[in-house]
């Protein structure tokens, strides 16, 4: 749809544009900013202050954005219940912390809970696409958008194949998808995906299928998933039996190409005496599942070149 400049999916992408550009906090919400302020540094703990406030953010942000949620299939009420309810989460958490916040940190504060509540509704759709009649281009579009902004960039789904990954709190606050519009848009974009080929297929089909395509004068990298489990890659392990299918499918290729493999007992045997150059590798990874954040993982880097 990229390649193609798909109109429909770039008029879905702007319409979510156009609502994260509309729900920053502003002038509108000084009253209900000096509210929260006043309950949160324990200057008020009048709950009818507290209760007006939330309503009212929820309010303005709805009414402000009815015309391009209607656009977007999102309710009003699922985006209302959506920010009071973070507000009041992210409120839970400076009190139990004890914290005092200034009026720059409620601001921030507000927005996040806005922008989460976005996310949250946009994220709703995508998972129920058929309960909420999402056509084929906004459910691209949708993916476009979760993939900006939710945490930590990456594509991670439950068992029954809802997408997970939370919103990435308020360092994506400010995302503007108007300068990606402008990029995706571009002749110069357009014209660099009309040759690419997407394949959802298996590894092992693909490079079997390709490999008479490629030429010498192509590049390719590979990086196949991690085999251990402690990776979020469990689902699709790639074990001894895929190390050993992609040694031999590489065998086949004159074109130069690049892999970054995990070293196990396996890969070492088959890549580390080899007639390729081959580079042993620590990658620590930031966001990792069971508590194994930042664990040093040893890879090999292999090359035919």
């Amino acid at each position: 749809m990229i390649a193609k400049k798909d109109k429909d999916f770039l008029n879905y992408v702007e319409k979510i544009s156009t609502l994260l550009i509309q729900s920053y906090v502003d002038s509108r919400l000084d009253n209900e900013v000096k509210a929260l302020t006043s309950y949160i540094n324990q200057e008020t703990s009048d709950l009818h202050v507290l209760s007006h406030a939330l309503d009212s953010i929820s309010e303005i942000m709805v009414q402000t954005n009815l015309t391009v949620l209607n656009a977007l299939k999102i309710s009003g009420g699922s985006l209302a219940r959506n920010i009071g309810y973070n507000i009041l989460d992210y409120l839970s958490k400076v009190q139990k912390q004890k914290k005092l916040l200034d009026h720059r940190q409620i601001i921030l504060l507000i927005e996040t809970a806005i922008k989460k509540a976005i996310f949250d509704c946009l994220k709703a759709l995508y998972n129920y696409p058929f309960q909420n009649r999402v056509g084929t281009y906004e459910f691209v579009a949708l993916y476009y958008y979760l993939q900006m902004t939710g945490y930590p960039f990456k594509y991670r789904f439950n068992d029954k194949g809802s997408y997970t990954c939370p919103y990435g709190g308020r360092h994506y606050n400010r995302i503007d998808l108007r300068e990606q519009l402008k990029f995706i848009s571009s002749p110069n974009f357009s014209n660099e995906f009309s040759n690419t080929i997407f394949s959802p297929t298996d590894y092992s089909n693909f490079l079997s299928y390709s490999v008479p395509k490629f030429s010498q004068n192509d590049f390719i990298f590979l990086m196949p998933p991690v085999a251990t489990v402690d990776t979020c890659y469990n689902q699709n392990t790639f074990n001894s039996s895929d190390e050993r299918k992609l040694s031999y499918l590489l065998k086949k290729f004159n074109t130069k190409y690049l892999l970054l493999i995990h070293k196990t007992p396996t890969t070492n045997m088959l890549f580390a005496n080899s007639y390729m150059r081959v580079k042993e590798i620590q990658i620590a990874y930031q966001f990792e599942p069971n508590n194994h954040s930042g664990k040093k993982v040893q890879y090999l880097l292999v090359s035919n070149y």
